[in-house]
């Protein structure tokens, strides 16, 4: 993880920012609606999942930096497209059978009557 704040230049939180910011955003390519992109992004296996993808895509970030940092032949800008481009394949990727258990709807629910109108709501 160090290593990876000296190539990019930043600090822990603006990692930790830049990661947080990343997982809203993969979370949100997945889900329909706004109440889906919240059980995703709550669902601790999810996470899990997401978080060790996310580390196979900073191994392939570090070993691309390691090639040419030792030669002196990259800047601190090129290494940040080349971390974005290592990152951003994460927004190709999902865990199917995780997302579909992290949407399921309690399908208990109960009539409410409206103007003698039958209204169903999920509790």
């Amino acid at each position: 993880m160090k290593r990876i704040y000296q190539l990019l230049n930043v600090t822990p939180e603006q990692y930790e920012r830049g990661f947080f910011t990343n997982y809203l955003e993969w979370c949100e390519s997945v889900a329909m609606d706004i109440l889906e992109t919240q059980k995703i992004i709550s669902n601790n296996a999810i996470a899990k999942w997401y978080r060790t993808e996310y580390t196979k895509c900073e191994q392939e970030f570090l070993y691309r930096a390691n090639r040419y940092v030792s030669n002196g032949v990259i800047d601190a800008a090129d290494l940040a497209v080349c971390y974005t481009q290592c990152v951003e394949k994460m927004l190709n990727i999902s865990p199917k059978p995780l997302i579909y258990e992290a949407k399921k709807v309690d399908k208990q629910t109960k009539q409410i009557a409206v103007a003698g109108i039958k209204v169903f709501s999920y509790n």
